[in-house]
């Protein structure tokens, strides 16, 4: 005997009178950023400032200031310096674990690390405030990973990046290298 019949007419009923005895509908203010990436509402935004980056990851002969790549890409890319430090920004996050992008510029270079800022999901305004051609920011090719959902391409790219199936940002939003080795993934710089 199935109660599946029951439950959606008890649950029915449970409505209909609810709403007849006045119980309040909850509602949601406010978005829902950061579970998509938006990579079509900002590329219809600033579409001219979106670009393929590959490998050139630090090239600012073109005009864009959004690189789409890939982690293989990156890794690849990571391997030329003797240290880095991988930041996934993403524009809503504020605290401790999301510090300044014109400070964190400027501590990665007292440090000697390069530095590269990788979109946790597109926000065109936003990104614009602290991105330009001459400081270009790159962007995850969510069409690479084909999802557009932010938990799912963050994966996969930092499942590439750091050879290491599965991960996620659990552990912090920096991830340091050594020659394009994944080091260890932190909170804070």
């Amino acid at each position: 005997m199935t109660f599946r019949p029951i439950i959606h007419l008890l649950c029915s009923l449970a409505l209909i009178a609810g709403g007849c005895s006045g119980i309040r509908v909850i509602s949601i203010n406010g978005s829902f950023r950061g579970l998509t990436s938006y990579y079509k509402v900002s590329k219809n935004e600033c579409g001219d400032l979106f670009c393929a980056g590959g490998s050139a990851l630090d090239s600012n002969t073109d005009s864009c200031v959004i690189k789409l790549t890939n982690g293989k890409a990156v890794k690849v890319y990571l391997s030329d310096f003797s240290k880095s430090v991988v930041y996934i920004w993403a524009p809503e996050c504020h605290g401790a674990s999301c510090p300044n992008i014109n400070w964190l510029r400027q501590k990665c270079e007292s440090e000697h690390l390069k530095l590269l800022i990788i979109l946790g999901y597109f926000d065109c305004n936003k990104t614009l405030i602290f991105f330009d051609k001459t400081h270009p920011v790159t962007g995850i090719d969510t069409r690479y990973y084909k999802t557009d959902f932010t938990d799912g391409y963050l994966r996969k790219f930092l499942s590439d990046l750091t050879d290491i199936k599965g991960m996620n940002i659990s552990g912090g939003r920096f991830f340091f290298f050594e020659k394009g080795k994944y080091v260890s993934e932190r909170m804070e710089l």
